[in-house]
């Protein structure tokens, strides 16, 4: 597991810390685990919707690395938003009408206040700038970037972002079991609910 500037110390009022409020994921090897489609050589990335658009039903739990990590994520986005409030959004250098497809194929898209992809104005005029995203929705909610967690497998974007919020690359291609329960005790301080074992 690969943590940086977790800034989950800074208080918020008298000895309190700081509530995570916000929680912003990559979509890509991120939520994702993407599948290779051998009829047309290319993997399924939300940046070629056109690619994607060809994925069976089958194929896109697979996205998602199987039923059983399918599970896992579910549990995990479901408490992280129905039980603690937490805010999460996509991020994504992909597309909108692959991601948001994929999203509500597999019944994620509920956990998601957004989803914001290269093709938006959100992230155009901020010249596809992750980390310029993540502060405007924290300056537009008033809180401070301990509130926030990022996660994404792109060096680059966690770069982008180490100033602005709590960072945490992710180095397997996916979010794995172990992952997931990282980020649950960063974003609550507490384990999260049972999940299946890991799913390779």
């Amino acid at each position: 597991v690969s943590v940086l500037n977790w800034a989950m110390g800074t208080s918020e009022g008298e000895g309190e810390a700081v509530r995570v409020t916000h929680c912003f994921f990559d979509y890509d090897s991120t939520i994702t685990r993407p599948v290779f489609l051998q009829d047309v050589g290319q993997w399924a990335i939300s940046d070629n919707p056109d690619v994607c658009a060809r994925l069976t039903a089958e194929q896109t739990v697979e996205q998602f690395g199987g039923a059983g990590r399918l599970g896992q994520l579910k549990v995990f986005f479901e408490s992280l938003t129905a039980k603690h409030g937490i805010e999460c959004h996509v991020v994504s250098h992909g597309r909108e009408r692959a991601i948001n497809a994929q999203l509500e194929a597999v019944g994620l898209r509920v956990f998601f206040s957004a989803v914001v992809a290269s093709d938006m104005p959100a992230l155009k005029r901020l010249r596809h700038n992750k980390g310029a995203y993540i502060a405007q929705v924290l300056a537009q909610a008033g809180r401070p970037p301990a509130a926030a967690i990022f996660a994404d497998d792109s060096e680059r974007n966690i770069a982008a972002a180490a100033g602005v919020c709590t960072v945490y690359h992710v180095t397997k291609r996916h979010l794995t079991l172990a992952d997931l329960r990282a980020l649950h005790a960063m974003c609550t301080g507490k384990s999260p609910p049972e999940v299946a074992r890991e799913v390779h």
